[in-house]
């Protein structure tokens, strides 16, 4: 048998952790939809760089007695995009669906990567931490809900 190894992004392992956490409980909902966006050009040598921080908006499913409720939902995409010359050389692309119901600390999150010009690979590891905090936000919602 011939098993195949799948390197998963970051941004990857932490949605499908979420997911494991949140099954029973939480589905994802259609497509994020580009809502913000904030960009950065930067010049190191030849080379521009174009920075861009996106902040998302789709919708998480949530399930409770036989009733389904939508509720809205904000994640991140970072990119950047490399030009030389004004010839495009590299694109960068990550991002994390579903970090938190609540739009306004999911938009500080998207502030600091602009500020501190973080790059799409390794943004995740720098708030990660928030975005594991965030998404107890879901639950919060998820226990208002229940207590109606």
């Amino acid at each position: 048998m011939n098993e195949k190894k799948v390197q998963l992004s970051s941004s990857d392992r932490i949605f499908e952790t979420l997911m494991l956490i949140f099954d029973h409980k939480y589905r994802e909902v259609g497509y994020m939809e580009i809502v913000e966006s904030m960009i950065k050009e930067i010049q190191v040598g030849d080379k521009t760089c174009k920075y861009e921080y996106m902040l998302t908006k789709g919708e998480v499913s949530l399930s409770y007695s036989s009733e389904i409720m939508n509720i809205q939902s904000y994640g991140i995409e970072v990119e950047r995009r490399d030009f030389i010359n004004g010839n495009l050389v590299n694109i960068d692309h990550d991002g994390v669906k579903n970090i938190s119901s609540d739009r306004y600390k999911v938009h500080n999150l998207l502030k600091i990567l602009y500020e501190n010009i973080v790059s799409p690979i390794n943004f995740v590891e720098i708030i990660g931490e928030c975005i594991d905090e965030y998404t107890s936000d879901y639950d919060r919602v998820y226990n208002d809900i229940l207590s109606c």
